[in-house]
């Protein structure tokens, strides 16, 4: 027989997530009210990758997406990229963010039903990318070498295409290391 103090710890647990839910479709409610596809997360540490735009938000949610981006949580990521987009429309670095969370990763292969996203994300930042820094650019330009608007089945040439460009790009425009100098 069920005690009466464990009915009403789960009777009180139950009421808790109710209580939590109710907050939490508030909340998506008044995201919805402001436009927002996602929300200004707290707490995100102080991560900051300058980008060409004049929206001080859309800066704060392309950083964001990025930190997300590096904690592995893309779909977060994703909707960050998304909102700095609708912030800035003319922010390359926004639709390059979406094309580069909607790829493979260390953790999973790339999902197929996303490679019309990412390549049209990436397309939008290649036609914006003369607005942005020459940085901004190599950035773009090496990442669309990872989608295909038809991409063969095995997707290893379109991504090693990557890493080379980023290589290339690090070694015309940084100095080597003191560790590796001669």
């Amino acid at each position: 027989m069920v005690a009466k103090s464990e009915i009403s710890i789960q009777l009180i647990s139950i009421l808790l997530v109710l209580a939590l839910t109710g907050v939490n479709c508030s909340k998506q409610a008044a995201d919805e009210t402001t436009g927002r596809t996602a929300p200004l997360l707290e707490g995100m540490g102080d991560l900051h990758f300058a980008v060409t735009t004049k929206n001080e938000m859309a800066q704060r949610f392309f950083n964001q997406g990025l930190a997300l981006s590096y904690a592995f949580n893309h779909k977060e990521a994703e909707r960050s990229f998304r909102e700095a987009s609708r912030l800035d429309p003319d922010c390359a670095m926004a639709y390059w963010g979406i094309a580069l969370v909607l790829g493979p990763n260390i953790n999973a292969a790339m999902d197929n039903a996303e490679i019309p996203n990412a390549y049209s994300a990436i397309q939008k930042a290649l036609a914006l990318a003369p607005k942005a820094t020459e940085k901004e650019q190599a950035f773009i330009n090496a990442l669309s070498k990872r989608y295909a608007e038809n991409p063969p089945a095995d997707r290893k040439p379109l991504d090693e295409a990557v890493e080379l460009e980023v290589l290339g790009f690090v070694h015309d425009t940084q100095p080597p290391p003191p560790s590796l100098r001669p």
